[in-house]
């Protein structure tokens, strides 16, 4: 079982270029090691190259699972999350939110 810890504060900090060979390393040993293998990471982009990984069938769908504040995510065969609970893997999401309103709040002022 893989089991991904998401704690955008916490975790541990991939670099974009590096998280498919993060991914790689992570889904080669659950294929040669029987046991739980557990990671905590502080990005979002990790967790959706997790997400392929099961839509490419590369990782069995009840061979992962995310946990966010104690609660297990578990993942879908076709990659969706069976929930996403507030402030899971958000922080790009609110940044792009508040870009928007801002620039919504700059037009109306001129």
């Amino acid at each position: 079982m893989l089991t991904i810890i998401y704690d955008a504060e916490k975790g541990e900090a991939i670099p974009d270029g590096l998280t498919k060979k993060y991914v790689d390393r992570f889904v080669l040993q659950a294929k040669d090691l029987p046991a739980n293998l557990v990671t905590t990471v502080s990005s979002s982009l990790v967790v959706d190259e997790f997400r392929l990984r099961v839509v490419r069938g590369e990782i069995h769908p009840k061979a992962i699972k995310f946990v966010f504040e104690g609660k297990d995510i578990w993942v879908e065969d076709d990659g969706r999350l069976a929930s996403w609970p507030l402030g899971f893997c958000d922080h790009v999401s609110n940044t792009l939110r508040e870009i928007a309103q801002a620039k919504r709040e700059r037009n109306k002022a001129l």
